[in-house]
């Protein structure tokens, strides 16, 4: 088993600075080299963010590409918006990066299909993240 994960990072609004900020960046196993957002004030706020938990700077752009072409990354986290969330999802994949993919993966029953089917051409997993499917009012309904 490895020592430290290492991951790739897209998406730095507030859901994604916030798992950042109270998750990721506090496990001593998690090693964020790479992050990713179209917009640099994001960015700025990030690396602040970095220094403040004592971590090392990671590398920035605003072109995920980069973030899922980034050598010896382990997995990605898509934390972007919605539009084009399948695409970076299915060229994770195809990559070999474990992939986390914020709620919702898709807009498109068509697009599901297309992560199922690189999911079976690849056999790397894909996980849709989501904090809240047993309270109180989810296990209700």
């Amino acid at each position: 088993m490895k020592e430290k994960i290492k991951i790739g990072y897209v998406g730095l609004g507030r859901r994604g600075y916030n798992m950042l900020e109270e998750c990721f960046l506090q496990m001593n196993d998690v090693e964020i080299p790479i992050v990713c957002d179209v917009d640099e004030k994001r960015i700025e706020m990030t690396k602040e963010l970095f220094k403040k938990m004592g971590r090392p700077e990671p590398k920035t752009t605003t072109d995920y590409n980069e973030v899922i072409n980034e050598p010896g990354l382990d997995a990605a986290l898509l934390m972007s918006a919605w539009e084009g969330r399948t695409e970076m999802a299915k060229k994770a994949m195809q990559k070999g990066l474990y992939t986390g993919i914020e709620v919702g993966c898709t807009k498109t029953l068509d697009e599901c299909f297309e992560l199922i089917d690189t999911y079976e051409k690849t056999g790397t997993s894909l996980m849709m993240l989501e904090n809240c499917c047993y309270g109180r009012r989810e296990m209700m309904v």
